[in-house]
């Protein structure tokens, strides 16, 4: 398997459903985080990391399509950087902008996320 940044860029926006009216540290937690289990035979280790996404409007189509998605409540924006952690490219048939972007210890992406939506 293959991790590398998008594109060979450091810093994009990436989009992010969160639960409530205010983004909270619990709303950029892994599977493994929340103890759940989440593994992939095409994506290993997918569990550690946090599902973003590239394209807005993808994101939101997903929200109103998915029923595990429905019950987030907003969307919210923030950029990465090289510093902040590993994003690659997850797609999946509802989501080809699908990213899993593994954070990097002491990152805290609630303090430079923003609701758009």
């Amino acid at each position: 398997m293959s991790i590398c940044l998008l594109k060979e860029k450091y810093a994009f926006d990436i989009y992010r459903i969160i639960k409530g009216d205010t983004i909270l540290n619990e709303d950029f937690k892994s599977y493994i985080e929340m103890g759940k289990s989440n593994t992939s035979q095409q994506y290993p280790f997918i569990e550690y990391g946090i599902s973003v996404n590239t394209n807005l409007e993808e994101l939101k189509k997903a929200k109103r399509s998915i029923g595990a998605l429905k019950k987030f409540k907003n969307i919210a924006v923030g950029k990465t950087y090289k510093y902040t952690g590993v994003v690659q490219l997850t797609p999946s048939n509802i989501q080809p902008n699908h990213h899993t972007w593994w954070l990097y210890k002491d990152v805290y992406p609630e303090t430079f996320f923003s609701i758009i939506d």
